[in-house]
């Protein structure tokens, strides 16, 4: 008999996704490239340009925010839509 294990580890919250990645130095390498250069654009911006790249940058991350959790999601009901063709009693083999 299966423990459910992991499913008691999702509805107690401990399963929590994002925390599972893993950072490869080349990762890191892009992500301070990427601090670097917001960094050098700020310096180089007027005020309000700066508040439009903090705004550009920050609807980016929401966008990209989004657009991952949908995958998540569509790609966790599609793998259970798998397991309940898999499972069906009315499949041969």
């Amino acid at each position: 008999m299966m423990s459910n294990e992991m499913l008691k580890q999702f509805y107690w919250g401990k399963l929590v996704p994002w925390e599972i990645r893993q950072s490869t130095s080349e990762l890191v390498e892009l992500n301070g490239e990427i601090d670097a250069d917001i960094t050098y654009l700020k310096e180089k911006l007027s005020a309000a340009d700066r508040e439009v790249l903090e705004r550009l940058v920050s609807n980016f991350f929401t966008l990209e925010s989004e657009q991952i959790c949908q995958g998540y999601i569509d790609g966790f009901k599609h793998g259970s839509l798998m397991i309940l063709e898999i499972l069906s009693p009315d499949k041969s083999l």
